[in-house]
């Protein structure tokens, strides 16, 4: 029988192999439901259901997933973090966290509860939105505000606005129209970079044909040209571009 769970806590990590000193590669967020695959002692290997990653948590992470609940339909999108009261418990759900909206009431894994405050009707644009990530650090597999990667970065902006891609900058450059040159982008586009054999390894969200915002180092905006990246703090380009995509 599948066995479903549901992330109940703010983040749990997710690892490439069993074993706590195994490296993250992901995470889920709260909300998140996920299948179990296997079982190997104190630890699950779950496909994340948002984004079809593949992975590992502990066991003590685990909360299963109650199946008469209202499926997790809307993406919180407050920033820094909205404070989700369930039972008189606060958990912290940060960007991109899932949650089930069903005849104007909030549930959380069948029980209703409240969002403090309550997610704004915003009509920021992406770049706004992604604006709010600015200084986020870097971390390899991070998905959230206190660490995130380039591909969890992009990856998270789209599902704030019901545009679910793939977790990896590889898959998310399989989607969507090529736009051919520099000057044609427009705002949200895709822009992908690839390393000295020609592999993709790098993406980021296009703020206009000249400025791209995207997660190295920390989350920032960097200048944009036919070469790729330029970095004004260092005056060297940083990453070369390999192609642009539009997913709007």
């Amino acid at each position: 029988m599948l066995m479903r769970g549901i992330c109940h806590l703010s983040l749990i990590p997710v690892r490439s192999n069993p074993g706590s000193r195994s490296e993250m590669v992901t995470q889920l967020l709260l909300g998140e439901t996920y299948q179990v695959l296997k079982i190997e002692e104190d630890w699950y290997q779950i496909l994340n259901e948002q984004d079809h990653y593949i992975g590992w948590i502990s066991s003590n992470q685990f909360c299963l997933f109650n199946e008469n609940s209202p499926e997790p339909n809307h993406t919180l999108k407050h920033y820094p973090y909205t404070e989700l009261l369930v039972n008189g418990t606060v958990v912290f759900a940060t960007p991109g966290s899932q949650i089930a909206l069903k005849e104007g009431f909030y549930y959380f894994n069948g029980q209703q509860c409240e969002l403090n405050p309550l997610p704004s009707s915003l009509n920021e644009s992406i770049i706004d939105f992604a604006k709010q990530f600015l200084n986020t650090p870097y971390l390899w597999g991070g998905k959230g505000i206190m660490g995130i990667d380039c591909s969890g970065f992009s990856s998270i902006v789209f599902a704030c606005y019901g545009i679910k891609i793939p977790r990896d900058a590889a898959e998310q450059a399989l989607i969507g129209k090529s736009i051919a040159f520099v000057n044609e982008i427009q705002p949200a586009d895709l822009v992908f970079f690839e390393n000295k054999e020609g592999k993709i390894t790098h993406v980021g969200i296009a703020i206009d044909q000249d400025h791209i915002i995207h997660a190295s180092g920390a989350v920032r905006i960097d200048l944009l040209d036919s070469y790729g990246i330029f970095n004004n703090s260092t005056g060297k380009h940083t990453h070369t571009l390999k192609c642009i995509k539009r997913l709007l």
